[in-house]
């Protein structure tokens, strides 16, 4: 078998992940179908303005998919929440966030939601997205290993993302995305409330931070995060968490320079609890 041959079936191969990562899994003839012809054609309603926002007779919020009106529904309907399954099932029946059309599974979460430590990342990748739990594969393995060295395993620990639904071909989330997952997510944390949080990943640290800094200039140091929790028409108080940055551990397995300040962000976690 020649080195062209064994390289050219390799590359093949890569192809083929990338089409099935980002939904690719139908093989298509060589006959033009059109298949907008056999649809119907809908008139387009106008959307409603407000904090209150179609919904449809199953209970699921009305497409708002990336509209101001799909912010405002979000943070109404987490206002309603009181426990993570319920934020589970919310999340779940949100339409606002397109993403929830491109992903195979939502991520919600994994650990033991009574944990003094909930870890954040940034996005579901590949691997969460088939298993449907944050910090699968490879990059769960080193999670592991990292949080191991310091005594803690995921008995001892809550884990879980601003994002609950994968970005198509891992890309970046986009800003409208991240603004529609901060309500979901803010909501996660006081439901949990946890003595520390641990922030991994520039998206996570910049979202429930609200800096613009990088992760080498909030590392490093305790920060201590707040907002107002909404309830409804009642006094609104404060929610206040202390919280630690650090690199996303996808970042280190592709920079495994940066895990010597990986480690000593997990003893500055280690010297906190």
């Amino acid at each position: 078998m020649s080195a062209t041959y064994i390289l050219a079936t390799q590359q093949a191969e890569s192809i083929l992940q990338w089409y099935i990562e980002n939904g690719v899994d139908e093989v298509m003839s060589s006959t033009p179908v059109d298949r907008l012809a056999s649809l119907p054609v809908e008139k387009t309603l106008p959307l409603r303005t407000g904090l209150s926002s179609p919904t449809s007779s199953s209970g699921a919020s009305a497409n708002l998919s990336g509209t101001p009106e799909a912010k405002a529904e979000a943070f109404r309907l987490v206002g309603e929440v009181k426990t993570l399954d319920a934020l589970k099932e919310v999340i779940l029946k949100f339409e606002g966030l397109s993403l929830k059309k491109t992903a195979m599974n939502m991520v919600f979460s994994a650990g033991n939601p009574s944990a003094s430590v909930m870890v954040i990342g940034d996005t579901p990748e590949a691997e969460d997205d088939r298993a449907g739990y944050p910090f699968s594969g490879e990059m769960g393995q080193l999670t592991d290993k990292m949080f191991g060295a310091i005594g803690l395993t995921r008995e001892s620990l809550y884990l879980t993302n601003v994002l609950n639904w994968r970005p198509p071909g891992n890309r970046s989330p986009l800003s409208t995305e991240i603004e529609l997952s901060v309500p979901f997510i803010r909501r996660h944390i006081e439901l949990v409330n946890p003595k520390i949080i641990y922030l991994m990943g520039s998206v996570a640290s910049k979202s429930i931070l609200g800096s613009d800094l990088t992760i080498g200039k909030l590392r490093g140091k305790q920060h201590m995060v707040g907002w107002k929790i909404q309830q409804g028409d009642t006094d609104q108080k404060r929610f206040e968490c202390p919280a630690l940055v650090s690199y996303h551990p996808s970042f280190l397995l592709r920079s495994p320079l940066k895990k010597r300040e990986a480690w000593d962000d997990l003893l500055l976690l280690k010297s906190f609890l």
